[in-house]
């Protein structure tokens, strides 16, 4: 994968003046796409296939919107990376689909304080491979919040009632995967990027 990035990247920097640190930086967002466009085309096609669609964008990006700033455990390939997020995103919510469950009030609390309180502890740290600056960790946990914040007033409008079980479980998959006891089941299990 990362030979390939780097054969796409030279191409595409060739017509180019690109510094050293900018065809590092095309490198990897290159790689970052190669991994990931097929794990997400994947679970949004068996979503789609499974009409669990809905469910399945709704997770997917409540919890995108909390992992962009508290980032989190990786798994060691890209193969349990896949397997973890074809579970994750596709096959969890649509379990939930197959369900009437409806989420009360008191659930959707406890879920924000504790993804809150994941995210002030443990949040925006980043990984042993990939570190934040300490200078960056507390205005993204402060974006974090915000995030959160606004996925739970959205679960609390009427009109996004039918998100609502969705959001949550977006939220608590980001909050779960900044825990320290993730990291150590990743370890036991030698899944830990």
């Amino acid at each position: 994968m990362e030979n390939f990035a780097e054969k796409v990247t030279n191409r595409v920097a060739a017509g180019i003046p690109a510094s050293e640190k900018e065809k590092i930086a095309l490198t990897f967002v290159i790689q970052t796409l190669l991994i990931n466009v097929p794990k997400v085309v994947s679970f949004l096609l068996l979503a789609w296939i499974t009409h669990s669609l809905f469910a399945t964008i709704v997770t997917y990006v409540s919890f995108l919107a909390l992992r962009i700033f508290i980032t989190g455990y990786h798994a060691l390939s890209d193969a349990q990376c896949f397997v973890l997020t074809m579970i994750t995103f596709w096959f969890v919510p649509w379990l939930f689909t197959l369900t009437s469950l409806t989420i009360p009030l008191v659930v959707k609390v406890v879920v924000t304080l504790f993804a809150g309180f994941a995210i002030v502890k443990y949040g925006a740290q980043g990984t042993k491979l990939n570190p934040i600056a300490p200078s960056q960790q507390k205005k993204r946990k402060v974006k974090a919040l915000i995030s959160l914040s606004l996925l739970t007033i959205l679960s609390l409008v009427p009109l996004f009632t039918s998100a609502a079980l969705f959001i949550a479980l977006g939220i608590l998959t980001a909050a779960t995967r900044i825990l320290p006891i993730t990291e150590k089941i990743f370890i036991r299990m030698g899944k830990l990027k």
